[in-house]
């Protein structure tokens, strides 16, 4: 779990919320995710921004139904159970947006 240490579980859930909810975030991420990352005023570590370019590469060329199941469903990932289990859901919504 080294590997978590160095990662912000919260603001790739976070980011992992915005895609599920946000079409605007969700296409913009498609299109130019590096740029959609800075306008919602993101600043991820290298390690980080990894992780979203593979899941990025996973749902390319998928329509926004597909891109919401899959990643609802924990087909398309950008943390591993093990990681979700440290933040979960709803307790990112809650710290987040109370």
């Amino acid at each position: 779990m080294a590997e978590m240490e160095e990662i912000r579980l919260e603001a790739l859930k976070g980011i992992t919320v915005l895609a599920i909810h946000d079409a605007q975030f969700r296409r913009g991420a498609i299109d130019d995710l590096e740029g959609t990352l800075r306008r919602y005023g993101y600043d991820l570590t290298d390690q980080e921004m990894e992780r979203l370019r593979n899941a990025h590469e996973e749902v390319s060329g998928m329509s926004d139904e597909d891109i919401v199941r899959e990643m609802r469903e924990g087909e398309a990932r950008v943390l591993s159970e093990a990681e979700e289990g440290v933040v979960t859901p709803g307790e990112y919504v809650d710290a987040a947006w109370s």
